[in-house]
């Protein structure tokens, strides 16, 4: 589980790349 990584991070691994700012 890579509960260390940021909300936003969490959500683009999980599939959701809604955010294109969230790639850094």
């Amino acid at each position: 589980m890579k509960l260390t990584v940021p909300s936003p991070v969490y959500r683009w691994e999980a599939g959701e790349s809604m955010s294109p700012d969230t790639l850094h």
